[in-house]
This record gives C-alpha cells, sequence and structure tokens, in this order.
C-alpha cells in the first residue's frame, strides 16, 4: 500500500511540472482503478484529451462512468470508443448513448443518437425498434409507424406486434392488416384483440368476429359484435340475449351500448323496458361526462 501511496505522490508532482504529460495521467487514472478509487480515476480520465486515450481506457473510462451513474461522461467515453474504432462498433454502442441521453431528458440527442446508429446500422431491428418505441413515447405514432413500415419487417414479430397498435391509433386500419395478415405470425390473446379491432374498423364484421373470439377480454366485444349481427339478419330476441351479455361483462358506463339495448327493446314491442334501458343510458352518461367531460355522443338509433 505505501508504495501504491508513493506512486500516486510520484505522479501527481509530475503532472504539476508538466500537465501536458498525459501518459501520466494515464498512469494515474490505471493505479486509481487498481486502488478502487473511481471518484478520483474518472476526474483523471475527464482531464484526459480524446486523442491521448487507448483502447484500455476508453474501456475503464466507459465502465466508471456509467457506475458512478455520470451519464455525460458515459456518452464521451463510448463515443470515443467509437470513434476509434467504428469497424468494430455494435448497434448496442448507440443504443447505450441514447440510454444515456434519455436519462438526461436530452430529448433532442436521443433521436439523434439512434439515427446516427440508424445510418452506421440500417439494418439493426434493435435501433429501429428503440427509435419507433421512443417516437411513440414522444406522442409521435405516425412517425413511429413510418419507421417500422421502412424496415419491411413485418414478418418479425416485434415489428408486427408494433405495428398492430400503431396502426390502430393512427387510423392507418387497412395499410395495417395488409402489412400484417397473411405472415406466419402467432399471435398473443392480446395482440389477436388489436388485429380484432382493425378488422371491425375496415367492416370485416366476420374477420374481427373470429379474433374476438380468441382476443383475451374479447367476450364482450364478440357478444356486441354478434348482437349487431343478430339485429341484422331479423334476430330481434338473439340480439337482445347478446347485448344483455355484453352490458353484463361491461366494466365502465356505456351510453351507447344501453342506448343501442333501447332500440332493441322497441323493436320488439317491449316498451317499458325500452324506457327503462333509455334512462339507464342517460345515467351512464351523465356518469361518462362527469368522468370525462366530451361532447354528447351522435348514437345512429333505431327511432
Amino acid at each position: 500500500q505505501d508504495r501504491f501511496e508513493e506512486a500516486l505522490d510520484a505522479y501527481r508532482s509530475a503532472l504539476e511540472i508538466d500537465d501536458e504529460r498525459h501518459d501520466i495521467r494515464v498512469r494515474l487514472a490505471r493505479l486509481h482503478v487498481t486502488l478502487g478509487n473511481h471518484p478520483a480515476a474518472l476526474l483523471a480520465y475527464r482531464k484526459l484529451p480524446d486523442d491521448a486515450h487507448d483502447r484500455k481506457t476508453r474501456e475503464d473510462y466507459a465502465m466508471i462512468a456509467k457506475s458512478l451513474d455520470a451519464p455525460r461522461d458515459f456518452i464521451h467515453a463510448v463515443q470515443l470508443k467509437i470513434d476509434a474504432d467504428p469497424a468494430h462498433t455494435e448497434p448496442g454502442a448507440y443504443l447505450d448513448i441514447a440510454d444515456a441521453w434519455e436519462s438526461l431528458a436530452e430529448i433532442d440527442a436521443v433521436e439523434k443518437t439512434l439515427r446516427d446508429g440508424m445510418i452506421a446500422f440500417p439494418k439493426s431491428a434493435a435501433l429501429r425498434l428503440q427509435l419507433a418505441d421512443f417516437l411513440t413515447k414522444q406522442g409521435r405514432r405516425a412517425d413511429a409507424f413510418d419507421e417500422l413500415v421502412t424496415a419491411q419487417r413485418s414478418t418479425d414479430k416485434r415489428f408486427a406486434s408494433r405495428l398492430l397498435s400503431l396502426g390502430y391509433e393512427t387510423g392507418r386500419f387497412q395499410q395495417t392488416l395488409e402489412l400484417v395478415t397473411g405472415k406466419d405470425l402467432r399471435w398473443s390473446p392480446a395482440e389477436r384483440f388489436d388485429l380484432a379491432s382493425l378488422y371491425e374498423e375496415t367492416g370485416n364484421v366476420t374477420a374481427a368476429l373470429a379474433q374476438y373470439r380468441q382476443a383475451e377480454g374479447g367476450e364482450a366485444d364478440t357478444a356486441r359484435i354478434e348482437a349487431e349481427m343478430a339485429f341484422g339478419r331479423g334476430d330481434v330476441a338473439g340480439a337482445l340475449a347478446r347485448q344483455k351479455q355484453f352490458l353484463d361483462l361491461l366494466t365502465e358506463p356505456d351510453y351507447e351500448a344501453w342506448t343501442f339495448y333501447g332500440d332493441l327493446f322497441r323493436a320488439a314491442g317491449r316498451t317499458p323496458e325500452a324506457e327503462n334501458a333509455y334512462r339507464t343510458a342517460l345515467e351512464h352518461l351523465k356518469q361518462q361526462i362527469a368522468e370525462k367531460p366530451v361532447e354528447r355522443p351522435s348514437v345512429a338509433t333505431l327511432r
């Protein structure tokens, strides 16, 4: 230990005489690493010019910066590694820098880093997915969707599942279905719900119903669609039964659902029950407005 202290004193003295002795500063930093004094090593690496680093100092600098939760130093260290040997850089280096920028809430820097990574690695699925996820978090869902489409990897489940949700949220129903259907993909029950919603929005009720029946939590929507289909073919009694099942499965106020229930009772000539359903619909509308002020929904009824 005494010999280490002597070495530290000697290195410090040498740097006091000549602050440009970067070889001495490297030795000082490495000695601090050896002694486990990482904060001191980090300070030494900060003072080291970029061109004075070697492979080992860049690795140590990045490792120490990460362990001490010093994101700006970590970004600097990883960037040094990229600049020094771009041919052997992996996409993960850009992902690491992007994560560090995000921890600093430097939003523009996150996107720039990921796009720089895409320039260096245009076929990287990890970079493309992280960029899409980042854009989604920023509320730029249309841009995220476009990034996923540009990759032309809809047979990759990671891309396809994101396309499902983004396609629905951005209103690109038909385009999304064209991208993801016909592929050998095993959808989860939750993903089937998204797929069913897309089919329903495009008017393909039969396909929507098939997906809802396999979807997680799809029982309610299955009953809802089957009620509409039953009414469409003139089976009012069947429609009432399925709409009742749908209402029993509801967990939130639904003005439109109860209004349709009333309409079905009216079509069946059951006026008192229709009036009761309409009263319930009005109560649900009041609850919906109280929970989240919205414009009065326009509901197509049978009246």
